[in-house]
């Protein structure tokens, strides 16, 4: 199983040229039936310098075992009260949230929703739950993390009871960081304060073939 999580293209976020830390980032989303996932993040960014703004990459495909290749769709994005343009970029996603007319400084939050579309999985046998709630690239810390994720289609207690969680450096085994999960049949919540650069969560678990 360690393969699936060491082979996953991370979601990141940046400011241009640095410059900012980010007081709270909430990802809250929905595991939906159809093989999507929509998600709502919220980031409070503090500027410690003026900015335009951020970039927000989204990963376009999705490598397992490294010879398991998926193709991902990144659609109906939108973001919340703030100038972004779209573009794809070196098999990202790319949305560039601000304005070049004008700049910031201080604390300013971010809202944007998007939905992941997963094509069919190569595996006759199983599903799986396969989501990297906070991604490796970071370059800033992080004061406080949470994620919420709920599931269209209840989960059984042997899915329950096989949910991992990984967090830490880049192909980490463990929970480094600690995250408490608090899983229901219908959802899998979390937070966690003081995050270094660098490091990401990442929840997986076996399903039933047809999930």
């Amino acid at each position: 199983l360690f393969a699936f999580i060491l082979c996953f293209g991370c979601i990141n976020v940046y400011a241009d040229n640095g410059g900012y830390t980010i007081d709270n980032y909430a990802v809250n989303a929905t595991y939906n039936s159809n093989n999507t996932i929509d998600v709502k993040e919220v980031i409070d960014v503090n500027f410690s310098s003026y900015r335009h703004g951020i970039y927000r990459n989204i990963p376009e495909t999705m490598y397992i075992n490294r010879d398991e290749k998926y193709k991902l769709k990144i659609q109906d994005i939108n973001v919340l009260n703030d100038e972004y343009e779209v573009d794809s970029d070196s098999g990202n996603r790319v949305i560039q949230i601000g304005s070049a007319d004008y700049t910031i400084i201080g604390p300013h939050t971010y809202t944007l929703t998007y939905k992941i579309v997963i094509p069919e999985d190569y595996h006759s046998d199983l599903d799986f739950i396969y989501y990297s709630v906070l991604g490796n690239n970071w370059d800033t810390t992080i004061n406080h993390f949470s994620f919420n994720v709920q599931f269209e289609k209840a989960l059984t207690e042997d899915e329950m009871s096989n949910i991992e969680v990984f967090s830490g450096s880049l192909g980490n085994q463990s929970n480094d960081l600690n995250v408490m999960p608090i899983i229901t049949p219908t959802s899998i919540s979390g937070d966690v304060y003081n995050i270094g650069a660098k490091q990401a969560i990442t929840l997986f678990g076996e399903l039933r073939q047809g999930y």
